[in-house]
């Protein structure tokens, strides 16, 4: 007979990978054309976001189809991305928070982003 999953001890695991990495695989599809990319990301538990510029493939292919694949280490994860608008809207402010918090170069990256409006933070 096979065990039941512990979901709680599943989710410590996912947690714990999650927290102690910067870089995430993203994998996203549309028009039968496949792109996988390495991108920083900040998790608050389980959700993940990401800022990305707008005008990316990545961005036209989450805008299009949002079922993304994501993999760190040996955490493979699967689910729907959406586009959030830009990094410092209310409503991604606790994402971009920690997101900034992680590494003060990426303050100067993303205020280049910002600065031109052309950012865009994209949460699974």
């Amino acid at each position: 007979m096979k065990e039941a999953l512990d979901f709680i001890k599943l989710k410590d695991r996912c947690l714990k990978i999650l927290d102690k990495n910067k870089y995430i695989s993203v994998a996203t599809a549309f028009n039968d054309q496949v792109r996988v990319r390495v991108v920083d990301y900040a998790n608050i538990e389980l959700a993940i976001g990401f800022v990305t510029w707008e005008n990316t493939v990545k961005m036209e292919h989450i805008k299009k189809n949002s079922l993304v694949s994501l993999c760190i280490d040996n955490l493979q994860i699967q689910g729907m991305a959406t586009a959030s608008g830009h990094p410092q809207l209310n409503e991604n402010k606790i994402f971009w928070e920690k997101y900034l918090g992680e590494t003060p170069i990426r303050i100067r990256i993303l205020h280049l982003c910002i600065m031109s409006g052309r950012s865009s933070f994209s949460r699974l």
